[in-house]
């Protein structure tokens, strides 16, 4: 299907790799542990010279989002793609 609506050079194969579980309170007022999470996916993804796409449910992908939008305009932090799980 993706050969049918792509045309041109195709950039290699995907990876995807699940890491291992931050064993924090993701409903802490102060979001460490979202922090955390984002700050660490930043440094992997600049180490690898790769995108980071992160799947959080609202909550959490709320919290995310205020802490990447509160970063400078230069940060690694903004780089990272947020994606909000759908709740069927």
């Amino acid at each position: 299907m993706m050969q049918a609506v792509h045309s041109g050079v195709h950039p290699g194969q995907s990876a995807v790799f699940l890491l291992l579980m931050m064993d924090m309170n993701g409903s802490d007022p102060t979001c460490s542990c979202i922090y955390s999470t984002l700050t660490f996916l930043s440094e992997h993804a600049k180490k690898y010279n790769a995108k980071v796409i992160i799947t959080f449910d609202k909550p959490l992908w709320w919290k995310a989002l205020t802490i990447i939008e509160s970063q400078s305009e230069g940060s690694d932090l903004r780089k990272i793609v947020l994606h909000m799980a759908s709740t069927r």
